[in-house]
């Protein structure tokens, strides 16, 4: 409701006013956004944090724009195509620049143009004329996202930070932000769902102690998701999402089986078996890793790794690779086909 109802209100007043005039609604409307944000965490989001939050959700964010760039891609978008309509020679003459409509038109496109000088007059109105202009805001507003993203990366120094952003930076790692609830699979608990976005934030969640598990425990929780041995938390974590995997196997119609037995000798088992999975003829053993790129109980991230954008993808392709060479040891009964 905040992403898609509430960040989304001014989009008719930043179609049809000029940025001078918003600018004295948008402030006022931000605190607003700010607040109901920090009623949702229920603790103060600060500044950094806050900008976090407007960020595209596939670029490590909430989704909750910024009002203030998005005034000026709205307005310009609106005027284009309004232009392209009424004005001849589909451009605006000397004599037009003093217009006051002409000022706020060109003061806008301005700013877009300082985080990509390929937009111009000329650009969008070609685009609008051979029908290459399909929502057009919303392309303008992709302008700036690279730079603002790189912007907001530089507000966080700690590496556990960088590297958690990193991991977040793709059109895959928000679902559950975007999620219709239409079943109770799609469903959130509010304290679970409070959580995930304080996750999402890099917020404190516990006080920074020792863990029974004589672990340091790290104000984030990360020791806590997927570090911690003690009380069986990380085996429970490991089987909860073995078993996730398996409901979403089901519901596309394959056959799996749990920790089946005779796969392999020596009284080695995968996590789940699967049969009639499209295009593998024999089953498919599935073996299931909890991993995170951030170190569950606080082994050091090397300057290189911090700025590495890919290392989250490097971590989960060693997870990968130190799998497969341990069921590559376990010896394999005939009839079996591959495993994962």
């Amino acid at each position: 409701m905040l992403q898609w109802c509430f960040s989304q209100m001014l989009t008719y007043w930043q179609r049809t006013l000029p940025h001078r005039i918003m600018m004295h609604i948008i402030p006022k409307y931000t605190q607003m956004k700010r607040t109901i944000l920090e009623n949702i965490v229920e603790a103060p989001v600060d500044d950094d944090r806050f900008r976090l939050s407007q960020l595209n959700i596939a670029d490590s964010g909430l989704g909750l724009s910024d009002s203030e760039l998005t005034s000026h891609a709205a307005f310009v978008a609106s005027a284009s195509e309004c232009m392209f309509g009424f004005i001849d020679q589909h451009n605006i003459t000397e004599q037009d620049q003093e217009l006051p409509y002409s000022v706020d038109y060109l003061l806008s496109l301005a700013v877009l143009q300082s985080y990509d000088n390929s937009i111009t007059q000329e650009s969008l109105l070609e685009k609008i004329e051979n029908g290459l202009a399909d929502k057009l805001q919303h392309q303008l507003s992709q302008s700036f996202r690279p730079s603002q993203r790189l912007e907001v990366l530089q507000l966080f120094p700690d590496p556990r930070a960088q590297v958690l952003l990193n991991s977040f930076c793709d059109a895959d790692a928000g679902k559950l932000l975007q999620m219709a609830p239409k079943t109770n699979m799609h469903r959130s608990e509010n304290l679970s769902y409070q959580k995930y976005v304080q996750f999402r934030l890099f917020m404190h969640q516990v006080p920074e102690c020792t863990c029974l598990c004589k672990q340091h425990v790290d104000a984030e929780g990360f020791h806590w998701r997927g570090g911690c041995g003690h009380g069986g938390i990380r085996t429970n974590t490991h089987n909860e999402v073995a078993a996730m995997i398996k409901t979403i196997l089901q519901y596309g119609g394959c056959n799996v089986r749990t920790e089946e037995g005779h796969m392999f000798t020596g009284g080695k088992k995968g996590d789940l078996t699967v049969r009639g999975l499209d295009g593998f003829p024999q089953p498919q053993v599935l073996d299931v890793r909890i991993t995170s790129s951030v170190p569950a109980n606080g082994a050091a991230i090397s300057d290189r790794d911090r700025d590495d954008p890919h290392f989250p993808d490097k971590v989960l392709e060693n997870n990968v690779k130190a799998k497969i060479a341990n069921i590559l040891r376990k010896p394999r009964l005939r009839g079996l086909d591959s495993c994962h």
